[in-house]
């Protein structure tokens, strides 16, 4: 019977539990930091350049900062010797910059060589 009883007792209070965790689970999701990738917008470029000692490039640009809470930042990374099209990234902001467009990038985690500025999977030129 005392059985019987605590079974009860677990069932009868299993809904605010349920409530508790729907509360709960969303609000320490929007804690974490997201590992999926977010489009920048179409922003302007301030400024850009590469390191000399290695491939290291970089582009900052207006507006809110960009990439997750580990490597919030304005100035995206990427490496323009070892990424497949590092060094056409460098020559569509040459370009875009020169012309006065905007760009956009899709940021998708934190510059392996820097890990506090972001970097990017892909990007496009404000047509």
């Amino acid at each position: 019977m005392v059985k019987d009883a605590r079974k009860m007792a677990q069932w009868a209070c299993l809904p605010k539990r349920v409530a508790g965790l729907l509360v709960t689970l969303p609000l320490a999701l929007m804690a974490v930091p997201s590992s999926a990738g977010a489009p920048s917008g179409y922003r302007n470029i301030l400024d850009f350049g590469c390191h000399k000692n290695d491939g290291t490039c970089y582009v900052t640009i207006d507006g809110a900062a960009v990439g997750d809470i580990t490597c919030s930042s304005n100035s995206v990374r990427w490496d323009s010797k070892n990424d497949i099209n590092g060094k056409t990234w460098l020559a569509l902001i040459m370009a875009a910059k020169a012309q006065g467009k905007r760009v956009s990038f899709y940021i998708d985690g934190c510059y392996v060589n820097q890990p506090a500025y972001p970097t990017f999977g892909y990007g496009a030129i404000e047509g």
